[in-house]
């Protein structure tokens, strides 16, 4: 509860300041998208991301993601009966909170021991990315809400299956198709390695049933509105647009490598938590040396399927993730799974004594808030020059 009260009031900070900073400008486009459903109807959208132009009423297609994110903020503007940027940030954190209440459920399903569940929980719900991209209107809150449910519904699968777990990971799988490209692409890729660590094989097959069937579910969720909006609008006659985000179409090897690079340097510099690359160098380590019993190694998959859907989501998308260093927000529970496997092989090692324990989570604890704490008030500090430059264009020339 502790982490959840830190988490939910760092949400409020500066809640109604105007769409002012980094990245804010996503929070006004999608507000358009939103606005767009409830002047021009879902009848006129198809329930589909439109520009609306202003005074004309044109609507123009914006095809670079799923759709439930302006129709999740057309739900509260319309509940709500305003469209405030603090309505906006609002709606997007309950589903950080929401996300976060999951991640705990499945650090309780991977961790056996208390330390090592809170500094997972703590690596998640305080860091920096977390609070500050959380309530940003774009599709990585909705996506890590939908990812980080299917990945808690199948680590308590993996203990044994319940009916809970089942509809957890079959509202993952279709969530997330409506939700985020990025967050599919993780999803599938999740669903396709976490099998091998369950060990008993009716469990493994209700999985894969689970898994596909809802990801079927979810296509045809996505593909109906679709198919109408085209036939109805002419939506998605420019998809090929989508394909500047990828990496492939003409960019070289040592291009790409640039792209992860800058991405990943610039996205831990200034979203992510430095002290993670410690952990994740303790968890390799403990990897490499004491991982060796089969409980173990089936946790070592599990963890390894989630990551895996991490990185391949950014071999795809790296071109995107130059630009948008947030699109390391998927990435955020398996840092966090790190940061709590290597304090539980910390607190297990013999060999260290308790007080250089105590000392060196003290340590952790000190740089991690204090860096946490500088972020967050270096990215609220002033408004951002590009936010500070689109804003007002998108406020001014769409609905």
């Amino acid at each position: 509860m502790l982490l959840f009260s830190i988490a939910a009031y760092a949400f409020t900070i500066r809640l109604d300041a105007p769409f002012m900073f980094n990245h804010d400008d996503n929070s006004a486009l999608f507000s358009s998208f939103a606005s767009s459903h409830i002047v021009q109807g879902l009848a006129a959208t198809f329930g589909q991301d439109f520009y609306t132009l202003r005074p004309s009423r044109q609507m123009i297609p914006y095809m670079h993601h799923p759709p439930a994110v302006a129709l999740y903020l057309a739900a509260w503007f319309k509940a709500c009966g305003r469209d405030t940027p603090a309505v906006v940030r609002v709606a997007m954190a309950t589903l950080s909170l929401g996300s976060l209440a999951f991640f705990f459920t499945l650090a309780s399903a991977f961790f056996k021991t208390r330390p090592a569940r809170f500094f997972a929980s703590m690596a998640f719900a305080l860091s920096p990315m977390f609070l500050f991209m959380g309530r940003m209107a774009n599709h990585q809150t909705p996506g890590l809400f939908f990812f980080v449910l299917l990945a808690a519904g199948a680590m308590h699968l993996r203990q044994g299956a319940s009916r809970t777990a089942i509809c957890a990971v079959a509202a993952g799988c279709a969530g997330v198709l409506t939700a985020s490209w990025h967050a599919t692409i993780a999803a599938v890729v999740f669903t396709l390695l976490f099998p091998s660590a369950i060990n008993d094989a009716q469990t493994r097959r209700r999985f894969r049933l689970t898994a596909w069937c809802s990801f079927s579910v979810g296509a045809i969720l996505f593909a109906i509105p679709f198919v109408l909006a085209r036939n109805g609008t002419g939506y998605g006659e420019n998809a090929s647009e989508i394909a500047q985000w990828f990496s492939f179409g003409g960019a070289t090897a040592w291009k790409m490598l640039d792209n992860y690079l800058s991405s990943f340097g610039h996205g831990m510099r200034e979203y992510a938590v430095a002290p993670w690359i410690v952990f994740l160098g303790a968890f390799s380590l403990a990897l490499w040396r004491r991982l060796t019993v089969r409980s173990a190694n089936d946790r070592v998959a599990a963890f390894f399927a989630l990551a895996a859907g991490n990185a391949v989501y950014a071999l795809m998308f790296s071109n995107a993730m130059r630009h948008h260093a947030y699109q390391l927000f998927y990435f955020l529970p398996a840092l966090a799974l790190a940061t709590g496997l290597a304090s539980e092989k910390l607190l297990a090692a013999r060999t260290i004594s308790p007080f250089r324990k105590v000392a060196a989570f003290a340590l952790f604890l000190s740089v991690f808030t204090f860096y946490s704490h500088q972020r967050l008030n270096a990215l609220y500090s002033g408004p951002a020059s590009y936010a500070r430059q689109v804003v007002p264009t998108l406020i001014n020339k769409y609905l």
